[in-house]
């Protein structure tokens, strides 16, 4: 019994010696098969034997979604046939040369007849035709591998199936717009504003127009969304207007794009309109529109596009927010009660049924003429703000008149039931958009 024991145990050992040399044997063959293989890829050859940039006189290519776009090459130049007049950039159209007649596979597919397209050749990624004076090729770019090793691609002429690489696809691939120079902004001056208008969905931001009133020197008026025109805050304006000098699009997303509503732009969400004089006193109109982010780009810009084109642009998020960052109006509106520059001549305080005149140099009149907006009454524009009314259980506390040299400031003082604010209405209006703390109004009334 032992002895058959023994026999049994030495079978087994030689059954399992034999089951790790046949594993061994195939390992071995996989490993050369693999290394075969990528002998052989070292040894590939670009897909059109003998082609160089500098002999390629014509590329027509189409990409998914996007119109074809042919470019045609002489002494060296390149442009676009639709567009033979646009700021084609020279080194990105000869790098797409280059990249296609370097284009080599990085892998040979094994084809079962029939399953073409399975391969995604009935909807292609991009088809591109490449002419060398009387010679052409067609390449056919198909899906993406589902192992992300790269795209499907078949030449005529030839009914293998290849990869290419996923960085040889992109570099093939640029969109028109991509190929186009970007366009600049032009440097607009502070001080050259004539007016600025913000419109974010179908609501006035603010509107700020040149001021031409010789009571105070302050360069510019607030015109909306608020009821009363003030003076605007000049630091802050400035600030906004600066942004402008800023603004470098990252890159062209499409030249002369036929539909915008596929960026958000036939309906923008921000428009920023601006008319300014030149060095030369010449009077512009300039524009920016922003239209949906591009959540599928790594840095998420957005689409633009200005009154120079009808181009459209990738802008980053950084210039985005700096742009778009002001967005409440109170911000631009100059704080003071009384803005007029000059030295009040009079004021008169009516309160509790009396009317007082108060000098300006007082203690209580120079308190007067220290007294600043709290807040604006709405914190979003309004849609019509001249018809803005005060709330029907408003009471009127109280009346300062100041008068300068050359205007009557009249301000009327309302309590809506806020321990804190008094609204204002100034010169006597119905409407008002401002509050007043009402701890500084108690002490001078």
């Amino acid at each position: 019994m032992a002895v058959k024991t023994v026999s049994q145990k030495r079978r087994r050992n030689v059954i399992l010696l034999l089951i790790l040399i046949v594993a061994a044997v195939g390992a071995y063959a996989g490993i050369t098969a693999y290394q075969k293989h990528q002998a052989d890829l070292a040894k590939s050859k670009p897909f059109f034997t003998g082609l160089s940039a500098d002999k390629i006189t014509e590329i027509t290519y189409k990409l998914a979604d996007w119109d074809a776009v042919t470019l045609s090459q002489t002494d060296g130049t390149w442009k676009d046939n639709a567009y033979p007049d646009a700021p084609l950039l020279q080194a990105n159209a000869a790098a797409m040369a280059q990249a296609l007649a370097a284009l080599t596979p990085s892998q040979k597919v094994d084809l079962a007849e029939g399953s073409i397209s399975d391969y995604g050749f009935d909807s292609p990624s991009l088809t591109s035709q490449i002419t060398a004076g009387s010679q052409s090729w067609t390449l056919t770019v198909g899906a993406k591998n589902t192992s992300g090793l790269g795209y499907y691609a078949q030449v005529s002429g030839d009914s293998s199936l290849y990869l290419i690489a996923n960085d040889a696809y992109t570099s093939i691939s640029t969109t028109e717009g991509g190929l186009m120079q970007v366009e600049t902004v032009p440097q607009i001056s502070s001080s050259s504003v004539l007016d600025y208008e913000w419109v974010e969905k179908g609501n006035t931001i603010v509107k700020v127009e040149e001021a031409k009133n010789a009571d105070f020197d302050m360069p510019w008026l607030l015109t909306a969304p608020f009821a009363e025109v003030r003076p605007g805050y000049t630091v802050n304006l400035y600030t906004l207007f600066e942004y402008f000098n800023q603004i470098v699009f990252s890159s062209c997303v499409e030249y002369d794009a036929k539909d915008l509503s596929r960026y958000g732009l036939d309906d923008p969400q921000d428009k920023i309109t601006m008319h300014y004089l030149d060095n030369g006193g010449k009077e512009y109109t300039f524009w920016i529109a922003f239209g949906n982010q591009d959540t599928t780009s790594d840095d998420e810009p957005y689409y633009v596009m200005t009154s120079q084109s009808n181009n459209v642009y990738y802008l980053n998020r950084t210039d985005t927010t700096n742009v778009l960052s002001g967005s409440d109006p109170f911000s631009y509106v100059y704080g003071a009660l009384y803005y007029a520059g000059s030295t009040p001549v009079s004021i008169t305080v009516t309160a509790g049924g009396k009317t007082t005149s108060v000098d300006p140099a007082s203690d209580t009149g120079k308190a007067i003429l220290d007294l600043s907006l709290d807040s604006a009454v709405t914190s979003t524009p309004a849609s019509d703000p001249g018809a803005e009314t005060l709330p029907a259980d408003a009471s009127h506390v109280g009346l300062i008149t100041i008068k300068s040299a050359a205007k009557t400031y009249t301000y009327d003082f309302y309590d809506v039931g806020n321990s804190m604010l008094y609204r204002l209405s100034e010169d006597g209006g119905k409407t008002s958009s401002f509050f007043v703390t009402k701890k500084a109004v108690d002490a001078v009334l």
